[in-house]
């Protein structure tokens, strides 16, 4: 708003119209209804720490013009002394206090703009400030009361009775006024435009929940605090205030524990019965030591979950990493196994021409077993060039569903004697590449696993189902399920229950021979849980082909036990 202005008279001129009118409209509230209350001198502290320094002349000015028409009613009764004590402008406390301390106050006071991440260090400087300022106050507020005292008042008494409540309606308005001002400052500061800022508004969070669901709280506890008969009756409401300040402290840091201070605030005077009530007293002094905790816990909530957010986003940032590596790692293996398979072909193609060079001079018996063992390699070498090699985002007919039920896997277990059932969701056309491929790899690990456990097992199954998860139902999450049936009490072991033939099974179907901690790091790269039951030989993964979504275990789980029911 003030850059917006072509000159600085304009905004001197602005800053102080805007501080003295705000300041004596709270006070005309303030002192008509709750008297001890005294939000309106936190308006200066407030101004001293969001403006610069080259508008605090202007800022005392305008605490000396708004002080102006009460200096006037008391020339009258206190002559020059009393009237020139009720101009001190309460804002110079707020600049001697707030300097000293500059380099540890949010805001711009020590010329940098500290308004997004507060520390806990600096709400205690804040409160620290705060506490001081109120201190000043109330001595100067002390001290015009002095004055008016005749030679028949009993002063000591009222000096009592009203320093304390000085002290605690500047120190409890404080609390109310500043730490609000900062979050709405910041918070226009944060948006680039006042249409941004409408934007921003209607986005937030703290806005609704806090309106919604801690303001209407505050409203039925102010209610029933004015209502209910009985005076323990209505300091339970009062005291039932810090609840939905604390909640909204929790949730929203110390930004939630200024509005929803000032809302309970508002609140404990609206169910004020009387004038200088000692229930409001309590619940203020309660109020007042409530803020002062929660506001510098409040911060320090915040730069938690600010260091948790940025651990979660260096958390994608490293996942993503890994999946392009791995994308990138299958491609250099498509590669070699591309040029492996020329390479055979150049010496299938130079081999057949040497057999019919020399095939009138060699028996007929060894000329059929070395056409024979040309056969077989010819076959072998397609078979494992076949396991490495589907690319299910290329296939536009077949896709990742033809992969996995006919493609290495069927294969494989079909030569070994092991009967196949798949159950393929068709959604699996969903995921993306990088989510294919490692559906893909984990389905044959985990093949090659149960196999390897369970050697003279009969039949494998193998579930796949996608659903769409999120806020807006467009996240593929894929469960893979592979199970086992039981042994036999008299099955005999098959050739791949073998020391010698276990290579030869990973080759068929393209697997490292990963365990279960290998797979579970390959599941987590997509946010992917596995789980293991040695029991009914069944193994359990999960992948959300989202890089920014949490998956919760549990629900994992849950899902994977509905796809082996459900088929």
């Amino acid at each position: 708003m003030l850059k917006g202005l072509r000159t600085r008279w304009q905004q001197h001129l602005l800053v102080a119209a805007l501080f003295c009118g705000t300041y004596l409209l709270v006070r005309g509230l303030s002192m008509a209804y709750f008297a001890y209350w005294m939000p309106q001198n936190g308006i200066w502290l407030a101004g001293v720490l969001l403006l610069p320094r080259r508008f605090w002349p202007t800022l005392l000015m305008a605490n000396v013009v708004a002080y102006a028409p009460v200096a006037y009613a008391c020339f009258d009764q206190y002559g020059w002394g009393g009237s020139l004590l009720h101009l001190v402008p309460i804002s110079a406390f707020a600049m001697g206090v707030a300097w000293p301390l500059r380099a540890h106050l949010p805001g711009t006071v020590s010329g940098k703009r500290i308004l997004e991440s507060v520390t806990a260090k600096q709400m205690v400087a804040l409160v620290g400030c705060t506490f001081a300022f109120a201190l000043l106050c109330a001595a100067d507020s002390t001290l015009q009361l002095v004055l008016q005292f005749q030679p028949g008042d009993n002063g000591p008494a009222w000096v009592r009775l009203w320093a304390p409540r000085y002290l605690l309606g500047t120190y409890f308005g404080s609390l109310t006024a500043v730490p609000l001002a900062l979050a709405v400052v910041g918070a226009v500061r944060r948006a680039d435009s006042w249409s941004g800022l409408l934007r921003q508004m209607g986005r937030s969070r703290l806005l609704l929940e806090g309106v919604v669901l801690g303001l209407a709280c505050v409203g039925v506890l102010t209610a029933m605090g004015a209502g209910v008969a009985g005076d323990l009756w209505r300091q339970a409401a009062r005291m039932a205030l810090f609840l939905p300040v604390a909640w909204m402290a929790v949730r929203y840091g110390w930004q939630g524990a200024a509005v929803g201070g000032t809302a309970a605030s508002i609140g404990i005077m609206l169910s004020m019965p009387a004038q200088y009530d000692p229930g409001v007293i309590n619940a203020q002094n309660f109020m007042a030591i409530f803020l002062t905790v929660l506001l510098p816990l409040g911060a320090r909530l915040n730069w938690l979950n600010e260091q948790e957010r940025q651990l979660a986003t260096d958390q994608v940032q490293v996942r993503q990493a890994a999946q392009r590596e791995i994308h990138q790692g299958e491609l250099r293996l498509r590669r070699g196994m591309e040029m492996q398979g020329q390479a055979h072909e150049y010496m299938q193609e130079g081999y057949g021409r040497l057999l019919e060079r020399v095939g009138d001079m060699l028996p007929e018996k060894e000329l059929h077993y070395f056409r024979t063992l040309l056969v077989l390699v010819r076959r072998f070498t397609s078979s494992v060039q076949g396991s490495f090699l589907p690319a299910p985002w290329k296939w536009p007919r077949l896709g990742l569903l033809t992969a996995l039920r006919g493609g290495a896997i069927a294969d494989t277990l079909e030569e070994c004697g092991i009967t196949f059932d798949d159950h393929v969701s068709e959604r699996v056309a969903l995921l993306a590449p990088g989510a294919q491929w490692t559906l893909y790899r984990l389905a044959c690990e985990a093949v090659a696993y149960t196999l390897m456990q369970s050697p003279a097992t009969p039949c494998i199954r193998l579930y796949v189902r996608v659903a769409l998860v999120g806020p807006m139902r467009d996240i593929p999450w894929a469960v893979l399920v592979v199970v086992g049936e039981p042994e036999p009490p008299t099955a005999p072991p098959l050739l791949i229950a073998l020391p010698q033939s276990s290579h030869l099974l990973l080759s068929r179907l393209g697997a490292l021979g990963l365990d279960l901690a290998g797979m579970r790091d390959r599941a987590s790269l997509h946010q992917g849980r596995l789980r293991s039951n040695k029991r009914w030989q069944r193994l359990s993964v999960s992948l959300l082909d989202a890089p920014d979504v949490k998956l919760d275990a549990g629900y994992a789980a849950h899902k994977g036990r509905r796809a082996v029911c459900a088929a």
